[in-house]
């Protein structure tokens, strides 16, 4: 009898005690759930908030402009004003056999290793490589990756406003593709003035830059090697896939029966210009 009196002492005195302490428990567990969900939610606003500021800045950019910027912009609207002139000579001078159809023929016959790799790259959708990077944007607020996070939300905005760009100028230049004639159409739907796989592929190269192959003035001498060689690639490959659009339209598994380019020359060169200036202008403008 004595016993269950002292036990049911110690269950009364003890019970207030175990209940706080489950109690301090879940209420950690919950400030900590809510405490990440307003980090999360707010990094969504300073995104969004970054997002509209750079574009705004992106529009505005012309006003600031140097004049070396303004020689820049002449340069090649003067270059891009003459292969629109000689357009038809496009197949002369940037036309590589082995990775292009001849008239007659249904198939590429690329021969090394580095040209069946290039073919290959450019079967890849570059919807898959955006919504890739847009994963990565949202894993990366949500683990909290930082440097994860930046990049792939820079590389979003990149790709963005080039996107938009290059929409608004191929409804000025409202060109049809050379399979369907070249004939150059102002203010229509559905033109092709501007290469959107050029203006896609360039502009990542500007936040890769900043992120991975930046010059630091404390990096040894196998840093800079390492970096000019991780440049060439953030800038050279982009160059290569746009070059494509300027190859006829067939692949290793889908070979075309006409052996018409994706678009001409000067289309291309707009596009290049377009992706890594907004590329550039993007990675200045976000400072975390």
């Amino acid at each position: 009898m004595r016993s269950k009196i002292i036990a049911a002492l110690l269950f009364l005195l003890l019970s207030p005690v175990v209940c706080a302490r489950e109690t301090t428990a879940e209420t950690k567990g919950a400030s900590f759930f809510s405490a990440h969900i307003s980090r999360i939610t707010h990094q969504c606003v300073y995104d969004a908030k970054q997002f509209g500021m750079t574009f705004k800045n992106t529009v505005a950019a012309p006003v600031r402009w140097k004049p070396t910027d303004w020689l820049t912009a002449g340069a090649i609207g003067g270059l891009t004003t003459y292969l629109y002139q000689d357009k038809k000579n496009d197949r002369k001078w940037f036309r590589f056999s082995r990775l292009n159809q001849k008239y007659g023929e249904y198939e590429v016959y690329p021969k090394t290793f580095f040209e069946k790799t290039y073919m290959r790259l450019l079967e890849y959708p570059i919807s898959h490589i955006s919504f890739g990077i847009a994963g990565a944007t949202v894993l990366g607020n949500i683990f909290d990756l930082l440097p994860l996070h930046h990049l792939s939300a820079e590389l979003l905005q990149s790709i963005a406003m080039s996107t938009g760009l290059a929409t608004f100028g191929n409804f000025i230049l409202a060109e049809r593709r050379p399979s369907e004639g070249g004939k150059m159409r102002y203010f229509s739907r559905n033109g092709h003035g501007i290469s959107g796989h050029g203006t896609f592929y360039t502009s990542l190269s500007g936040p890769l830059n900043k992120y991975i192959s930046r010059f630091d003035e404390d990096d040894s001498t196998l840093m800079l090697i390492s970096k000019s060689f991780a440049k060439t690639l953030i800038y050279g490959i982009p160059l290569l896939l746009a070059y494509s659009r300027l190859r006829h339209e067939s692949s290793l598994n889908y070979p075309s029966k006409q052996a018409h380019p994706s678009h001409h020359a000067w289309n291309v060169l707009l596009a290049l210009s377009l992706g890594y200036a907004t590329g550039e202008f993007v990675a200045l403008q976000n400072r975390w």
